[in-house]
């Protein structure tokens, strides 16, 4: 007679053992997909950051075109201003020839000007300060991604322990719980 409450006790605690280890498994799965959710959102906003820089680049490097194209006008400019002085014929006072050497001279400091406009220019500065920012965010979220792939790693080591223990064997396959890959790293 007293060896039917007992058998009765300890079918309750077994039921509880397997009623707790089927609660963590799928604690565990959750933590699991949170996880990884976690790992997507971060490849999503690096891959998005990535975008940033290319086309702040593209802007840039247009600009640059832009930039080079008018140096080489300048250039250009300033070359046939100097053939001109070299190859004027000689004014007939010198008077004339200051004035066409001052005038020569205001041609040259207006390329001057503008050499330094385009090489100074707010919108250059400003995009290399974008992509200065846009490759800082991509490093912080790159250190970012160690992290986190870090953490699915740890949810994932000891979700599939779980399943790998005595109990958790018969448990996992009976609620269709299955090993779990670790996140690859250096992506």
């Amino acid at each position: 007679m007293w060896m039917m409450p007992t058998i009765s006790a300890l079918f309750s605690i077994f039921l509880l053992v397997m009623m707790g280890i089927t609660r963590k498994l799928f604690r565990l799965k959750n933590d699991v997909l949170a996880s990884w959710k976690e790992i997507n959102h971060q490849l999503n906003r690096r891959y998005g950051l990535i975008l940033d820089l290319t086309e702040m680049a593209k802007y840039f490097l247009r600009h640059e075109q832009e930039t080079l194209t008018l140096l080489a006008e300048l250039a250009e400019s300033a070359k046939t201003e100097c053939e001109k002085i070299i190859s004027y014929g000689g004014p007939t006072t010198k008077q004339n020839m200051l004035m066409t050497l001052t005038e020569h001279q205001r041609v040259l400091n207006e390329v001057f000007l503008q050499v330094t406009d385009a090489l100074t220019s707010d919108s250059l500065l400003q995009s290399k300060d974008k992509i200065q920012d846009i490759l800082e965010e991509i490093a912080a979220a790159s250190n970012r991604m160690e992290f986190v792939a870090q953490g699915y790693n740890e949810a994932v080591e000891h979700y599939n322990k779980t399943q790998k223990s005595f109990f958790g064997r018969f448990l996992a396959s009976a609620f269709g719980h299955t090993l779990t890959e670790p996140f690859i790293k250096n992506l």
